[in-house]
């Protein structure tokens, strides 16, 4: 993977559980990783309509180094947008990630 390439800086969240004072379970997300080189690419988008109201979805694809501990339970934000990720594809042997996420956009 060319570091050339690599031309935006995304941060990867992960959310952890913690209790509150009367016992319940409550998710917070902390930052996995932050300034993370990444070449990003718009694959698709579409618009989502119902309930009186307009949703557009776009899914992005992330190039990065390789990192394993890197899961489809994370989140990215890049360019003040939330990114669900729901793939992660290993390049070669070790070389990088291929993450795929969707953010939704009201």
């Amino acid at each position: 993977m060319r570091a050339g390439t690599l031309d935006r800086l995304i941060t990867i969240y992960q959310i952890g559980e913690a209790r509150d004072a009367f016992g319940g379970i409550t998710e917070t997300p902390s930052a996995y990783a932050s300034n993370i080189p990444a070449h990003v690419r718009q694959i698709k988008g579409a618009e989502i309509f119902g309930n009186d109201s307009k949703i557009a979805e776009v899914d992005t694809l992330f190039r990065i180094r390789y990192d394993s501990g890197i899961t489809k339970k994370m989140y990215i934000t890049y360019d003040s947008a939330d990114y669900d990720i729901y793939f992660v594809k290993e390049i070669g042997r070790n070389e990088g990630l291929e993450v795929y996420a969707k953010a939704k956009v009201d």
